[in-house]
């Protein structure tokens, strides 16, 4: 399969970025609205300090980057009519996490500095047509999660799921599912004793599995997993955590992906496939403070397995990258830098689009889409 990177947005030298355009970030959130809008929430320009959020403007805190024009949003100031009037929009914040349904972005968690201390577990949703933010659960909701950052969140038609991520010390692996009809918690699952804690794992849903891949538990893994969240086992509450073997022909280190984390995972079902790209592959020594080493890869992954099956497989496949820069730069571009501490998210079911991530030198602004055929 080929893949192709088009750069949408990224400032230049020659082009330098429009005042609109937001400060280049890592360790943030995307999402993509049903009218081809971008949503990008926090992050961070220098590690562990989060970037300020303009609480004035209409955009509930998020930069906005338009698909159809390929221009960054302006967000005009909000005025409110009394003194005692306030917004409520989450705190500025690194390593959260976002899922969508519908017109609403839920978001929970992350850090709020260097401190390791995550917020609390207060799950805030975003309405993108109404531009408001809402609480809906507070951290002391029963069954509430723990606190969390670097975490990773999915959706399905009717329930959000949280898995894993880095509490004060440590890491976690559970699952905890939300159901936004009922506004509550459950875990629906005990952590299983062979899928180690992490952070910055990938999660997404295809169909009717929850999939998860890789993270970092003290070193970098390369693992995936899933669960069938169909309406019966729904019903029932019977998940299982099954682990996914791959039934590549080649049975040699290129065939598959190399173990990494925060790398991209996104679910298109277009493709019937999860496409796994970039991330880091080799930590720093210096953790979150330094800079490790990344991928520049693009991989698909499709289920050859049943979801009720009891041994759970699938086909990787490395695709073929290539760069076409309509960004109108007028600069040959190489497409996004390998990288890792990125955002994604799906576009038009069969599209992928990352914004910003960190390479080991530069946090950028850049937005890129990630097309196949």
């Amino acid at each position: 399969m080929r893949a192709k990177w088009t750069t949408f947005f990224k400032a230049t030298a020659k082009a330098a970025a429009p005042t609109e355009a937001p400060i280049g970030r890592s360790s943030h959130s995307v999402n993509v609205t049903g009218n081809s809008r971008v949503l990008v929430f926090g992050g961070e320009e220098l590690p562990r300090v989060p970037i300020p959020i303009n609480k004035s403007n209409s955009g509930g805190g998020f930069e906005t980057f338009d698909l159809t024009t390929r221009k960054w949003i302006s967000h005009p100031t909000v005025k409110t009519t009394s003194s005692s009037e306030s917004l409520i929009i989450p705190e500025p914040r690194v390593g959260h996490a976002t899922a969508q349904i519908g017109n609403t972005v839920y978001l929970l968690g992350g850090r709020g500095g260097a401190d390791m201390s995550p917020f609390e577990s207060t799950l805030f949703a975003f309405n993108y047509e109404s531009g408001n933010w809402n609480i809906l659960a507070p951290p002391d909701a029963p069954n509430s999660p723990p606190a969390r950052s670097y975490h990773a969140m999915a959706a399905s038609a009717n329930h959000i799921f949280v898995f894993g991520g880095c509490p004060a010390t440590g890491r976690l692996n559970d699952l905890i599912r939300f159901d936004p009809a009922s506004k509550q918690w459950s875990h629906p699952i005990a952590p299983h004793p062979d899928l180690s804690q992490r952070g910055g794992p990938g999660l997404a849903v295809l169909g009717s599995r929850l999939v998860l891949f890789g993270g970092f538990n003290g070193k970098e893994l390369g693992d995936m997993w899933t669960i069938n969240i169909s309406d019966d086992a729904t019903k029932t509450d019977k998940y299982e955590w099954k682990p996914v073997s791959f039934e590549n022909n080649d049975t040699t280190t290129t065939a598959i992906p190399g173990k990494r984390s925060v790398a991209g995972f996104v679910a298109l079902p277009a493709l019937d496939a999860v496409v796994l790209f970039h991330g880091e592959r080799d930590p720093s020594e210096r953790g979150h403070e330094g800079a490790g080493k990344y991928n520049d890869d693009v991989w698909v992954f499709r289920f050859t397995s049943d979801p009720n099956a009891e041994v759970q497989t699938g086909v990787w496949e490395r695709c073929d990258v290539e760069v076409d820069d309509v960004g109108g730069q007028g600069e040959v571009d190489v497409g996004p830098t390998a990288r890792g501490w990125i955002s994604a998210a799906a576009w038009q079911g069969d599209k992928v689009v990352m914004v910003g991530g960190f390479d080991g030198t530069v946090r950028d602004n850049g937005v890129y889409v990630l097309s196949f055929n």
